[in-house]
């Protein structure tokens, strides 16, 4: 993406990407976001759309000079439709590990004029993740965890923001290793793993039932010790510097105390 000058309007197409903006300040210039998208108390912005699905002319009218996509969760039909509309989009690359997301988080503030705060929020959060790492210093075998994504067991497996997180927080990830990306256990092999601690991201209604199906099983680890873990959904799907580190900080302190 080539800009003659700072965007002024943008439209994120992401949850994530509009946490990020906010996170670098310059939440006053976006006009368009998705439904899922959070917005600080009081604002409000035009919405476009969701992840799979926007709706062009609204986008037209809202006359963005950038339009900030993801690889992974935003249709490229529709990317290559507003660059055919002479519309400036870019699209930000997977973000599954950490220098993935600082990496995006970088180039991201690059566009919006912002890099030398992009650094320096950087700086601070690798202090942070250093802190964790000296106290995840190992004393046997590392604790394990299961990150619970749906009621019907799909987890986070390698290459993904859930599992490089439990790897900084000084934990294994006992999917870590299944086929695919988004794999479902069966409870036969969570027993049999028996996790240290289960991560149960917040899903409506069905939240409690499924912390109440674990806690069935009194002898599991993770029953036993009480650490079943219900997180805010934000902090453990979307992948911004700053949720990747405080999950990183949440779960090490847990396990590490």
């Amino acid at each position: 993406v080539s800009l003659e000058s700072l965007p002024l309007r943008i439209i994120s197409f992401a949850p994530y990407i509009t946490q990020n903006v906010y996170l670098l300040g310059v939440g006053d210039k976006l006009v368009g976001v998705t439904k899922f998208c959070k917005l600080p108390e009081g604002e409000i912005k035009q919405v476009i759309g969701d992840l799979l699905t926007q709706d062009i002319e609204q986008i037209i009218k809202l006359k963005p000079d950038l339009v900030l996509a993801t690889k992974e969760g935003n249709k490229p039909e529709v990317v290559n439709q507003l660059k055919g509309l002479g519309i400036r989009v870019f699209v930000l690359s997977e973000s599954n590990s950490w220098i993935d997301i600082k990496n995006g988080f970088i180039q991201m503030a690059e566009l919006l004029g912002k890099t030398a705060d992009a650094q320096k929020i950087l700086t601070q959060l690798e202090l942070r993740l250093s802190a964790v790492r000296e106290k995840n210093a190992p004393a046997g075998s590392p604790p394990k965890v299961f990150f619970q994504l749906s009621e019907q067991f799909h987890t986070a497996a390698k290459d993904t923001f859930a599992d490089e997180v439990i790897t900084q927080a000084g934990a294994i990830n006992i999917a870590h290793n299944a086929v695919g990306r988004w794999p479902m256990l069966s409870v036969e092999e969570v027993l049999t793993q028996d996790p240290d601690l289960i991560i149960i991201p917040l899903m409506g209604n069905i939240t409690e039932q499924a912390k109440a199906g674990w806690e069935k099983f009194p002898l599991l680890k993770a029953v036993k010790d009480n650490r079943i873990l219900i997180a805010d959904a934000d902090l453990c799907c979307l992948p911004t510097p700053e949720n990747f580190v405080s999950l990183t900080e949440l779960i090490s302190g847990i396990l590490h105390k």
